[in-house]
């Protein structure tokens, strides 16, 4: 029975979009908030370091141009990095946190929107 539960709950982390993963995690509360124009910056654009050290999650949203993200420090480029199109939604966790960079892969901008998370008791 336990191994039953075990894959149904794995199977139901699997099928859950990026935007849901936070509020699996009820003890999360959003602390901040900025947007971020993802440019043609060599080396990528990176979040605001200032914010970064208050928090341990971040939930981000993209609009606009399509953009590449790297979220192990390494620079991205335009045919190099995860693709996020507009629309897309995804989480950073605290070690992906001060390594993310993004760039924008063609003539226009992207922006994302990023709402910060932290436990109540940090």
């Amino acid at each position: 029975m336990k191994r039953v539960i075990s894959v149904a709950i794995l199977v139901l982390l699997l099928a859950t979009p990026a935007w849901a993963i936070l509020s699996l995690f009820p003890n999360y509360v959003a602390k901040d908030y900025e947007e971020v124009v993802v440019d043609n910056t060599a080396g990528g654009v990176s979040l605001t370091a200032s914010k970064l050290n208050k928090v341990q999650a971040a939930l981000v949203r993209q609009e606009g141009g399509p953009i590449r993200i790297r979220m192990d420090g390494g620079a991205p480029t335009t045919t190099s990095g995860f693709l996020v199109n507009d629309g897309d939604v995804f989480e950073l966790t605290p070690g992906e946190l001060t390594a993310f960079r993004a760039i924008r892969t063609g003539s226009t901008s992207g922006k994302l929107f990023v709402t910060y998370y932290k436990l109540p008791q940090d």
